[in-house]
């Protein structure tokens, strides 16, 4: 197929913002090899209704390069009309990122699906009592008060159960193998004292709670939920980058119905 013939294929879908149009652009550029290696699959399946292209776009927001070719402008586009301008910086991989600018990206999961913004929650903190469990607490250690060691130990140990614990009742919640009136908030939430992962569990916990509510949370409720669970880890995530990777390992394949391949 001939450039021309694409570019008159992606003017009808940037005119038009039909559905239609967008496929029969997206199937004349796999077609011509005008996409990256995975690309074409993802389009196959879009085509074959087995990914809806919201998820496409869902993709190129977290970062999948195969999902990018084929909607990053529609991000860009939705991000620049609703999202907030660290999210941007994410978009684009810019190399100085913030916190903060990881926590509006995860903010913007919502201008697609609002239950993706707990389950970024829910990999990012999974990632972080994996980073607690993996620390050195022998280079806090007190020679002349060897008992510290052992205490510290037994006290990450009872930590990391609750957060575990906590974890696994809410992605059972959000992977819907709980009873619809099963409360999301998990039994580790009743137990804040027992550490910032825990409290980091909460917080990913009433993300859940606010959505089922009758009345939607506001959107500065949520910032200030996300910048709750950002003090609750700042110790344990001290990187932006960590956070970012984390929701994308997890959130990638969710979104293209890839998990589990």
């Amino acid at each position: 197929m001939s450039d021309e013939r694409l570019r008159e294929l992606e003017r009808r879908w940037r005119q038009g913002g039909r559905p239609d149009d967008r496929l029969r652009w997206w199937t004349a550029r796999a077609r011509a090899g005008d996409l990256p290696p995975g690309a074409e699959a993802l389009v196959a399946r879009v085509v074959d209704g087995a990914l809806a292209p919201a998820r496409v776009e869902l993709a190129a927001y977290l970062g999948d390069p195969r999902a990018r070719a084929l909607a990053l402008e529609e991000v860009v586009e939705r991000v620049a009309y609703g999202g907030e301008p660290g999210a941007m910086r994410v978009v684009f991989d810019e190399p100085d990122l913030r916190l903060d600018d990881v926590l509006e990206w995860i903010a913007g999961l919502a201008l697609w699906e609002p239950g993706a913004v707990e389950r970024a929650l829910l990999a990012a903190t999974r990632d972080a009592a994996a980073r607690d469990a993996r620390q050195d607490l022998s280079a806090t250690e007190d020679e002349h008060e060897p008992w510290l060691h052992t205490w510290r130990e037994a006290e990450r140990e009872r930590r990391l159960a609750a957060a575990q614990a906590g974890l696994e009742t809410l992605e059972r919640w959000l992977d819907g193998r709980a009873r619809p009136d099963a409360d999301p908030l998990p039994a580790a939430a009743t137990a804040p004292h027992l550490g910032p992962l825990v409290m980091a569990v909460s917080i990913a916990a009433r993300f859940v709670l606010a959505r089922r509510a009758p009345e939607p949370a506001r959107p500065d409720e949520g910032r200030d939920a996300l910048r709750a669970w950002r003090d609750s880890l700042r110790e344990t995530v001290p990187e932006a980058r960590d956070v970012r990777d984390a929701v994308r390992t997890a959130l990638i394949p969710w979104a293209l119905g890839e998990a589990g391949a």
